[in-house]
């Protein structure tokens, strides 16, 4: 299948054939999910919160690490990052705007960013792990990729950073949460599609044999930000696993379009609830009207776009 044109994720039949971890998650966990996310790019408010300020942040961290490996100092690649940040964010993190938002949400304002920016880089300033510099000289940090799987599957999507780190090379991946930092948290990271997903990219398309994904996890909080480091390990067996059950998933979904999306009902309760569990819980002669009610915007996302 010849890419070079393509601009659409999805096959002139519908099927998706471009698959990020953003689109293959909800794919996993429910067709219906998947159809409202993908398909129709609904997203709650606060997830949408949630997006914009975790981008924004993995960007300018991103752009230090790019513009410290090309020789610029500390204080200078700061620069540059906060810069980014507060233009990026502009008219997007307003407080007055997420004070209704439930949860964490909230606490995503554009002051919460710019300082969890500053203290980061602040704290790793003399980070014992370093940027690998690629074949072609330039340094591994906001990587884009896509590589075929199979004639209709291809994966893609964007790495952070790989870096160098104890005689080892990680994918280094960036998260922002409300949740308390702990060995917990981490663990929720293994197994994980997108971790996985990482491992895979970098092993094929950079040639890198990469242990695992180092987790760098900020917790947004209103009087603080905490920062701690984690790991998750891949083996060979492991992500060749990943991509047997990964074409599994895709192809139950490119199924289940003829089967009107089903909905997976053991799966509207976990992880705290399906954030469209108030549509499905509806008649289905209602649920658009419930999806058009202001609660979901529409924010729809391209697995081939680069952030």
């Amino acid at each position: 299948m010849d890419t070079s044109i393509a601009e659409s994720p999805f096959l002139a039949d519908g099927r998706q054939w471009a698959w990020n971890s953003s689109s293959l998650k909800p794919a996993k966990e429910c067709a219906r999910k998947y159809y409202y996310e993908v398909i129709c790019g609904y997203v709650t408010a606060e997830e949408n919160v949630n997006l914009i300020f975790g981008g924004i942040y993995a960007g300018a961290l991103e752009l230090y690490h790019s513009v410290r490996a090309a020789g610029t100092s500390h204080e200078g690649a700061v620069y540059d990052a906060v810069s980014y940040a507060l233009g990026q964010s502009w008219d997007k993190l307003d407080a007055n705007l997420l004070r209704d938002l439930p949860g964490a949400a909230r606490n995503k304002t554009r002051e919460h960013l710019i300082r969890s920016i500053v203290w980061y880089l602040d704290e790793y300033e003399n980070d014992s792990c370093s940027t690998i510099i690629l074949a072609n000289g330039d340094p591994a940090v906001e990587l884009s990729f896509k590589f075929q799987y199979s004639d209709e599957i291809w994966f893609c999507g964007h790495i952070d950073r790989l870096v160098n780190y104890a005689g080892d090379h990680y994918v280094q991946d960036q998260k922002t949460t409300g949740a308390t930092l702990g060995a917990w948290y981490f663990k929720r990271y293994n197994p994980d599609n997108q971790m996985s997903l990482y491992t895979v990219a970098a092993e094929i398309v950079w040639k890198a044999p990469v242990k695992g994904v180092m987790i760098d996890a900020a917790q947004i909080a209103v009087g603080f930000t905490r920062f701690e480091r984690g790991f998750t390990f891949r083996t060979p067996d492991q992500t060749a696993e990943w991509l047997r059950d990964a074409e599994y998933h895709i192809r139950l979904t490119w199924q289940a379009a003829e089967a009107g999306w089903p909905m997976n009902d053991s799966s509207c309760q976990k992880y705290g609830g399906c954030p469209f569990i108030d549509v499905c819980s509806k008649a289905p002669s209602v649920r658009q009207d419930y999806l058009d009610g202001g609660k979901y915007v529409k924010r729809f996302r391209n697995p081939l776009d680069v952030r």
